[in-house]
């Protein structure tokens, strides 16, 4: 019995210690300490943060919700179309869930918000697909999403599935990477500005050196890309029904909704229609999208033409364009929200 006893609390003491290191190390930017270098950028918890710090100085009137593909949209150009506000809320790796719970976050705290611009990424409808940790172990959003905002015992049961998931062997190396790293941090791939736009200050600094090697990124996001395309042969129910609730919800508080599908690198549009599986499953997302449209509540923006982009080299990768070819995308999908706003108000603009 002695034993056991010892044994339990020498366990208990490294599980103590182990959930000291995390929070204090925080590789993945899940808890509260800051110190010491992100493995993980954790972009639902930072851009949350810029949200609420943006809220209070300057509501948005204007929210755009995706993943990382509309990360680097910028409000400014918005503005400058629309006159209104904006905040870019776009976050890595983002699904239906994400699109949901952020969506229902900002209706909840936002009441200036009138336009939500959404963009969907086609592969998020494979309804094999689970919602990131990252969104999980998110107080907010995940209270947003299950409309417990404000519950403290909701809160506190995130929190603590947050550490309870903490507990592995690869959160644990991670710690050990970003201690070890504190000394010489590496060069930061992405950068925020205060209205959530994504800034790529490596690879920008690369390809002004003439040092980027486009070749090995389009092949390392094209192979799994191109995967999972053709892993799914239906567009999942629940992921369409949470962007049916999106979108009712936002309606119903009298938010006008743009939907958009972000464009593909030629390269990849090229190997995804090439393939059968791969080319029915992005023409049936397309095809589903369009159909949500209720002009002038619900406008879709069919934005996948990419000889509209003004800089046929102005990709990161097989998904991702950079500002030259963001801006002409923000402005495209801007003149959307202004005529979406003015039909819904009944005046009438001149493009």
């Amino acid at each position: 019995m002695r034993f056991l006893w010892a044994f339990l609390a020498w366990l208990a003491l490294l599980t103590s210690v182990l959930l000291i290191a995390v929070t204090v190390v925080n590789p993945r930017r899940e808890f509260s300490g800051a110190k010491f270098p992100a493995l993980q950028l954790n972009t639902r918890q930072m851009k949350a943060d810029r949200f609420d710090s943006v809220l209070v100085k300057s509501p948005p009137t204007g929210v755009i919700i995706g993943s990382s593909r509309s990360m680097n949209l910028s409000p400014s150009d918005f503005e400058s179309v629309t006159g209104e506000r904006f905040f870019n809320f776009g976050v890595f790796g983002a699904s239906i869930e994400d699109d949901l719970s952020i969506g229902r976050y900002v209706l909840a705290t936002d009441r200036n918000v009138r336009s939500f611009v959404v963009g969907i990424d086609p592969q998020s409808f494979d309804s094999h697909l689970e919602p990131l940790a990252e969104l999980r172990h998110n107080v907010r959003l995940s209270t947003a999403r299950d409309g417990t905002i404000g519950n403290r015992w909701q809160s506190a049961l995130i929190t603590a599935r947050a550490y309870r998931d903490a507990l592995t062997v690869a959160y644990l190396m991670d710690v050990i990477k970003s201690a070890r790293s504190a000394a010489h941090p590496p060069e930061a791939s992405y950068a925020f500005d205060s209205l959530g736009v994504l800034h790529y200050p490596k690879a920008d600094r690369e390809r002004g050196s003439r040092t980027y090697d486009f070749k090995r990124h389009f092949t390392d996001c094209s192979a799994p890309q191109t995967t999972q395309f053709a892993s799914y042969d239906s567009l999942g129910a629940s992921k369409r029904a949470m962007l049916d609730s999106l979108i009712a919800e936002a309606t119903a508080k009298g938010v006008r909704v743009i939907l958009w599908t972000p464009p593909l690198n030629p390269g990849l549009s090229a190997a995804v229609r090439k393939d059968s599986t791969s080319g029915a499953n992005y023409d049936r997302a397309l095809t589903y999208i369009h159909s949500l449209a209720r002009p002038p509540i619900v406008v879709t923006v069919d934005n996948n033409d990419t000889s509209r982009l003004p800089n046929p080299d102005g990709w990161y990768d097989c998904m991702h364009f950079d500002s030259s070819n963001a801006r002409t995308v923000s402005h495209l999908l801007a003149n959307a929200v202004r005529d979406a706003n003015a039909n819904a108000t009944g005046v009438a603009t001149a493009r």
